[in-house]
């Protein structure tokens, strides 16, 4: 009866590490003895995370609450060999360990002497428990929660090793150390001062920023980058802008709006930011300007573009800062980009406005 017992263990064991995404647990004699026979062991994996932190070159944080891009609150967890998916978890809680994070709980049972690789995807609402393979994995497309969600992701290889194999039927603890990075990107409008043109007074006209719009904001991402971009256009009321310009020759606001997406490279419907003005009782003036535009002239127009990025990528900020000089009841408005990313470098860019069709 026992013999009948092991063999049905062994062969349970082996179809789990062919095919499974299921933790297996055999207790006690009957656990040891099977994985003695079939060459598997159990793999407990405890993962130290670390998340790029969003600082400038200076090493000062930068402007805006960072917490949610530096943080992570739970993880999905996949182990592979080769293509295929040997285990996943989804949920793994992130305990937070000073500056880093520490995931417990992923067991997998493995064979000596293979080599597998893990994926973790912190902050994602998608389920990862049943896909079989890694295609499967990297195809599975973010929405609109993950973007809200600041979701990230990092991979590792993870080694059995021969000198391992005396710890057949014992569980073998394994440290390794993931990355995140963020799979996500942030617009935010920092600032917005102004002057006089050269010769103005200042009369009793007030300039207001009645709205900001971030277009073809993209709503749609993946691991493979094969997801077909959504692209939606995203307002911030007026209600949420209070910025009057007041009755003197200078004036500026700060923190005006934020928004994140994911990436967008596309040329033909890059991400922009329309920034609308209203002078006294006069007609609203609109501004529109593509985002980190390619360095060079296009339509006459001239970039200095100097983050060696175009447009709209993953793991960046862009921290924009418009100037506005007014002459009457005309509006001159110059945007700049300063680019930082997650890895402690700044850049900046002057970005010349789209003309309106």
């Amino acid at each position: 009866m026992k013999c009948r017992n092991i063999a049905a263990g062994i062969s349970f064991l082996l179809a789990a590490v062919a095919c499974s995404t299921e933790e297996i647990i055999l207790d006690g004699a009957l656990k040891k003895e099977a994985q003695q026979q079939s060459g598997v062991t159990e793999l407990a994996l405890s993962i130290s995370i670390n998340i790029n932190k969003i600082e400038t070159r200076a090493g000062e944080i930068i402007d805006g609450d960072p917490s949610a891009e530096s943080s992570v609150a739970a993880c999905s967890v996949i182990l592979f060999e080769d293509d295929n998916v040997v285990g996943a978890y989804d949920g793994v809680t992130a305990t937070a360990d000073g500056d880093s994070y520490t995931l417990t709980d992923a067991k997998f049972l493995v064979k000596i002497g293979r080599a597998y690789e893990v994926y973790v995807i912190g902050d994602t609402k998608q389920a990862f428990k049943a896909c079989k393979t890694k295609t499967a994995v990297e195809a599975i497309a973010f929405g609109a929660t993950d973007l809200d969600g600041k979701v990230k992701f990092g991979k590792a290889d993870v080694s059995v090793d021969e000198g391992s194999s005396s710890a057949l039927g014992e569980t073998i603890d394994e440290t390794i150390d993931v990355e995140l990075s963020n799979l996500t990107a942030q617009i935010r409008l920092m600032d917005v001062r102004g002057s006089l043109a050269k010769g103005e007074e200042a009369s009793d006209g007030k300039v207001q920023l009645t709205k900001v719009e971030v277009l073809n904001r993209n709503t749609a991402y993946s691991i493979d980058n094969k997801t077909a971009m959504n692209l939606t256009d995203l307002v911030s009321d007026s209600e949420d802008i209070p910025y009057n310009i007041p009755n003197r020759t200078e004036w500026e606001q700060t923190n005006i709006a934020e928004f994140a997406t994911f990436p967008n490279t596309d040329a033909e419907t890059p991400t922009q930011i329309r920034l609308t003005f209203k002078v006294g009782a006069g007609e609203v003036q609109t501004r529109t300007y593509t985002i980190n535009r390619p360095d060079g002239e296009e339509e006459g127009r001239t970039t200095d573009n100097k983050t060696e990025t175009s447009y709209i990528n993953a793991g960046y900020i862009y921290n924009l800062y418009a100037k506005v000089t007014l002459e009457g009841d005309e509006l001159d408005c110059e945007l700049t980009c300063f680019t930082q990313d997650w890895l402690y470098n700044e850049y900046d860019a002057v970005v010349e406005e789209v003309e309106e069709d």
